[in-house]
């Protein structure tokens, strides 16, 4: 139960990271000499990455609520949905970190 209940918790931590990054300033400074840095960072406080931070945080979270009020009967199918969930997020992070970067270049 105590997993549900962490994954909600990340859930809305993803969700509060997504808004205050729609929220934020657009200026960005360059940090370093190292061109792949900036790129990075850029891509940190980019839309693309919090419209994914908020699309998953909701997913997160209505699964964890789910997965915590019926652990009993669903608690291994909320298991599963959640790993899918996570590896579906990474793979898109990846993939919009790696469109992101191409369109710098």
């Amino acid at each position: 139960m105590d997993f549900f209940i962490n994954l909600g918790i990340l859930g809305i931590s993803l969700i509060m990271l997504g808004k205050v990054t729609i929220k934020g300033n657009t200026y960005t400074q360059e940090l370093s000499n190292f061109k792949i840095l900036d790129n990075i960072v850029n891509y940190m406080e980019s839309e693309g990455l919090a419209k994914i931070n908020l699309k998953y945080g909701k997913q997160l979270l209505i699964t964890g609520i789910i997965g915590t009020l019926f652990y009993n009967t669903l608690g291994l199918l909320m298991v599963f949905v959640m790993v899918l969930v996570l590896s579906l997020y990474l793979i898109n992070v990846f993939i919009s970190g790696y469109k992101f970067y191409i369109n710098i270049r």
